[in-house]
Parts: structure tokens; C-alpha cells; sequence
């Protein structure tokens, strides 16, 4: 049995920020990228992306649940803080399918791992439903 250490997603985390869209307030960073090979492009403008991030350490394990209607991805990464639409940063990602469960262990030389809050609107949000950290196992 694993000892547990849960994340409330809809929570505020370490590096969030409060922002309201369409009257509902949210807690999330701006900005968002993707993976292309081993590279993390930011795509989205500090206005038009959003996502969580917890530090981590290499080798720690998370179990995830995706949304249940929603592919979860999570992005490891070094920075996670919007630099610029032509900013790169080495990173590695994870996708999982909606619904489904998956343990993931931090790669190596990975200090942050992100996962996307939202798209623009926020009319759909991508968060995981479950997001917990293996403390301990047995």
C-alpha cells in the first residue's frame, strides 16, 4: 500500500496567480507550450494559455487521473514561467487519455512539472481529476 500526498488542483498552488474569466476566479499561471522532440515551445501568449506547476525532484512518482473528458498532459520542464512566444526550454512530456490513470515518475534533470489548466476561454478545462504524490510504499 502507498502512503499518499493529494493535490487539489482546483486549489491554489505555490506559483499560481488569481485571475477571473467570464466571473468565475481561477487559480492558475498564463501561458502554455508543447513538446516538439525534447524542446518545450511556448506557443500561447501570457493572455491565452494556462497551466499548474509543482516543483519536483528526480525520481518522485505521481499517480494521475485525467479529466474524464479531457487528455491530461503534463510537461516536465526546468522553467515554467512564460518567457516569450519564441522561448525554448529542454522538457519532456507525458500525455494521458481521458479517464484513464497512470504512475509517473519525474525524469532526470527536471525540476517542474506543468500541466495545462485551460484553453483561452476556459470552457473547457484540461486539469486532472486526481493528482497525488507516492510518499511511501509497502
Amino acid at each position: 500500500m502507498a502512503v499518499e500526498e493529494v493535490y487539489n488542483p482546483m486549489a491554489k498552488w505555490k506559483y499560481d496567480e488569481v485571475i477571473t474569466i467570464s466571473s468565475v476566479r481561477r487559480y492558475t499561471e498564463r501561458g502554455w507550450g508543447d513538446v516538439s522532440g525534447n524542446r518545450l515551445a511556448w506557443y500561447a501568449t501570457n493572455y491565452t494559455g494556462y497551466h499548474k506547476t509543482l516543483d519536483v525532484m528526480e525520481g518522485q512518482r505521481y499517480k494521475v487521473k485525467a479529466n474524464s473528458s479531457a487528455a491530461t498532459t503534463i510537461i516536465f520542464c526546468n522553467d515554467h514561467v512564460w518567457a516569450s512566444r519564441k522561448a525554448t526550454t529542454p522538457a519532456a512530456l507525458i500525455s494521458i487519455p481521458a479517464g484513464k490513470e497512470r504512475v509517473v515518475t519525474v525524469p532526470s534533470g527536471y525540476s517542474y512539472m506543468m500541466f495545462r489548466y485551460g484553453n483561452t476561454s476556459m470552457a473547457t478545462v484540461f486539469l486532472p481529476e486526481r493528482i497525488a504524490r507516492l510518499v511511501a510504499y509497502g
